[in-house]
């Protein structure tokens, strides 16, 4: 059974969130292979939905004034930490051009 101050918190904290997640995709490039020429080949793409996530380097409110589009492909560089029930994660990344 869920207690009220369960409830109440859960709310508070969903209202504190809205609107500044965003669902987001991960996507894994696939294996490359080499042709004949030594030339890479690069193998399909896997792609992964991500539920919710935020941004944490800037504000939603810089991002709007300063003109950043979200819509940015990123490498990701290195796992930072992972919570222990593995529902969330920080990850270092940096900025890549359109992998398509």
């Amino acid at each position: 059974m869920v207690s009220l101050l369960e409830r109440r918190l859960k709310r508070i904290v969903a209202k504190a969130f809205k609107g500044k997640l965003t669902k987001g995709t991960l996507r894994r490039p696939g294996a490359t292979a080499v042709d004949d020429n030594g030339d890479e080949i690069p193998g399909q793409a896997a792609t992964y939905a991500i539920g919710e996530c935020i941004r944490e380097s800037f504000s939603a409110y810089y991002r709007a004034q300063a003109g950043i589009p979200w819509n940015k492909w990123h490498q990701v560089r290195k796992i930072l930490e992972v919570d222990p029930a593995g529902a969330s994660a920080k990850y270092q990344v940096y900025e890549i051009p359109d992998p398509t």
